[in-house]
């Protein structure tokens, strides 16, 4: 046997004790330091080792640390990886009844390049027809599903809210009949939450279990960054009452800020605010402004680096706890579940007003970059639309001699965008493991074994 090559050995805080990791696994044990050179030194002869010894090599033996010979670790998490994305049985669908938006962001990646107009989505609402189409495809894979994920989408989908009452009622109905597990969320600014009153009552019956809602910072940041496209008004308050009413009628929400180098430092205003308001159970996240797609290129300058991004993370999450506020989605968790890319497993897609179907919701609506469409999807000869879906689909992390040899590889594997590697080559930006990975563990865990 040898050691995992996936270990990770941290020092504890306790003396003359280590922290061991194994990302394979996601095992975390507390050993001693004097049992850790049985991880390198494993003798062949277990007869010469002590009773303590025994027991540790079992343990290791049973959390992953240590593997048999025989083992392949990397070929163990290739196909962890492949049987993932090639999974059938789930269907996942981002829709975007609607790419029309009361928001005037300038970060927002739907803006179309002033070149690429022509080919963008015409439908300003799906139509009737599309709908049809939608319902339909959805009912051509029913039978074979064990679950249905969507995703209401846009613009802005409550612009649109009774299309997503319409069709959720249609995919309601398809997965009762099939007995589909069926599960929604929304994604939305929340300027709209309250507008009819019983707006959040109807979301609720369309199963959404969950909501997403943005806010960049206090009142004066927010409302500089993220205004009404008519008005130019502000919009933070709005949001924050319609936040409340969630939290009333029990509906699950999280919230998103978006952060790069203009708004950081002020976060901590929106914390101490969210506090006050008697918000510290609702859970939030900081997410990363990119200028990747042409209509948001603009704002690249603005952009913080991959390492400044990971380091604010880092630092928010003792921010979040003496505030008492939630911690709960403020930070990756390492996951041994193998996932990946959304864009880039079979049965997922996203799809636009006219019901043109995408892998990545970076494209949403530009028809150049479609994979189909709803009413002829797996019936059609667009080849080059298939072959399209088919490189997002073979993308794959293992070719990338980086990746595929770097240790942190198993828990960054569902983290990783392939938008620019994909379109561009090379190896995706590392996840925030890579340069945190010591201080978030001691941060998030408490070790699970404590190994005498």
């Amino acid at each position: 046997m040898r050691a995992s090559r996936y270990n990770f050995v941290f020092r504890s805080e306790n003396a003359g004790r280590a922290l061991l990791f194994n990302s394979l696994t996601c095992a975390l044990v507390e050993v001693q330091d004097s049992l850790l050179i049985l991880l390198e030194r494993t003798p062949t002869d277990s007869a010469c080792l002590s009773e303590a010894q025994q027991r540790f090599v079992r343990q290791m033996l049973r959390c992953g640390c240590l593997v048999d010979d025989a083992i392949d670790e990397l070929l163990i998490l290739k196909y962890r990886y492949q049987r993932f994305k090639y999974r059938t049985r789930v269907m996942q669908l981002t829709i975007a009844p609607t790419l029309q938006c009361n928001f005037a962001c300038p970060y927002c990646f739907e803006r179309p390049a002033p070149a690429a107009e022509s080919s963008r989505s015409s439908a300003a609402r799906m139509s009737a027809q599309t709908r049809a189409e939608l319902v339909d495809f959805v009912a051509r894979a029913a039978a074979g599903l064990s679950r249905l994920d969507v995703s209401w989408f846009g613009g802005e989908p409550l612009l649109a809210g009774d299309i997503v009452r319409e069709l959720s009622a249609e995919f309601i109905r398809l997965a009762d009949a099939h007995a589909v597990r069926y599960a929604a969320s929304l994604v939305t600014n929340g300027y709209l939450l309250d507008e009819p009153a019983e707006r959040i009552d109807r979301l609720k019956a369309a199963r959404i279990d969950h909501v997403q809602v943005t806010l960049d910072g206090p009142p004066e940041v927010h409302d500089r960054r993220r205004q009404l496209k008519a008005t130019h008004g502000p919009t933070f308050a709005r949001i924050l009452e319609n936040v409340k009413r969630m939290r009333a009628a029990r509906l699950p929400v999280t919230l998103r800020i978006n952060v790069d180098e203009r708004n950081q430092a002020r976060i901590g205003e929106l914390l101490d605010l969210l506090r006050d308001e008697g918000l510290s159970d609702i859970p939030l996240y900081p997410a990363p402004i990119v200028g990747e797609t042409p209509g948001c290129a603009s704002v690249h300058t603005d952009c913080l680096s991959t390492t400044a991004f990971h380091r604010f993370r880092t630092e928010l999450l003792p921010m979040l706890r003496a505030r008492g506020l939630s911690t709960a989605a403020c930070l990756p968790k390492p996951d041994n579940m193998v996932t990946a890319c959304a864009a880039c497993v079979a049965r997922s897609f996203v799809v636009d007003p006219d019901g043109n179907l995408y892998k990545c919701w970076q494209e949403i609506g530009d028809r150049a970059r479609r994979v189909g469409h709803v009413r002829t999807y797996g019936r059609e000869s667009d080849r080059i639309a298939k072959m399209r879906e088919i490189r997002w689909l073979t993308w794959d992390p293992f070719e990338n001699p980086e990746c595929r040899n770097c240790r942190f590889l198993p828990i960054c594997l569902g983290k990783m965008c392939v938008y620019r590697p994909l379109l561009e080559g090379g190896k995706p930006a590392c996840c925030a493991w890579k340069t945190e990975l010591d201080s978030l563990i001691s941060c998030l865990y408490t070790p699970s074994d404590l190994l005498k």
